[in-house]
């Protein structure tokens, strides 16, 4: 059994969910659907850091958008407001948990 959560698993379950690939989500586009997809990738790797990457580390994965490390903290703290106040948002998060479960399993 293989506990470790890459951070490629991660950034497939998310756009396979949002019905996106990696490099609609690696633009500096400002779509909400994009968005919330990029958060999602970034909280849910910053969850399951099994590689321990750093925020700075994170932000590297998005070479397009060049998020900092102060960018990737903001994203976390975001996609936590998103989840709490979005029941869409919510519903999405619940599928990303569910499906990462299952690959720790």
């Amino acid at each position: 059994m293989n506990n470790v959560i890459k951070p490629n698993e991660i950034i497939n379950i998310v756009c396979n969910i949002y019905g996106l690939t990696f490099k609609e989500i690696d633009q500096k586009r400002r779509f909400r659907k994009i968005v919330e997809a990029r958060y999602a990738i970034i909280y849910f790797i910053d969850k399951y850091n099994s590689d321990r990457l750093t925020l700075q580390d994170i932000g590297i994965l998005f070479e397009n958008v060049n998020y900092d490390y102060s960018t990737v903290a903001y994203a976390i703290k975001k996609y936590k407001e998103f989840v709490e106040f979005n029941k869409y948002v919510k519903k999405k998060y619940e599928l990303i948990e569910n499906k990462i479960k299952n690959i720790k399993n």
